[in-house]
């Protein structure tokens, strides 16, 4: 457990936080991708440069037979770990548990969107089937 107090402030505790969770995942995508893939990438406009994770997770050759790295990046972001209020803004300690939820919620909802929509697909593909049946049935006579 980490102990924040006058030395250790939430941005320390953040950093150390994200350092660790950079580097287990550097170590992972290293041994996964090789040493040559997977390196601290910067990129941006010129105003608004950002470091990330990089790995070249393959390469791809497009119509005109043009062949470029497909790469990923992952944005590594510590949240918030208590409540604070500073002079310009309130923080609220980031709820693991309920952001878990909320993205089960939306999962469940978009797998029930996505059935509704074959089933609708399913019944429109068997109207029009039966339609055009019926029709060559007319047609046969």
């Amino acid at each position: 457990m980490i102990k924040m107090n006058k030395e250790m402030t939430v941005t320390a505790v953040k950093t150390i936080a994200k350092t660790q969770i950079m580097e287990d995942i550097m170590n992972f995508l290293i041994e996964k991708y090789g040493e040559e893939n997977a390196k601290m990438v910067r990129f941006g406009t010129s105003t608004s440069k950002k470091n990330e994770i990089g790995v070249r997770f393959d390469s791809v050759e497009t119509e005109d037979g043009e062949v470029n790295d497909m790469v990923v990046t992952v944005n590594v972001t510590a949240k918030e770990p208590t409540n604070r209020k500073s002079a310009k803004k309130t923080y609220v300690a980031f709820d693991f548990d309920a952001a878990v939820s909320e993205y089960n919620t939306y999962l469940i909802d978009k797998n029930t969107k996505e059935a509704n929509k074959a089933k609708t697909k399913e019944e429109k593909i068997a109207r029009d089937t039966a339609a055009r049946k019926a029709k060559a049935e007319e047609t046969d006579f």
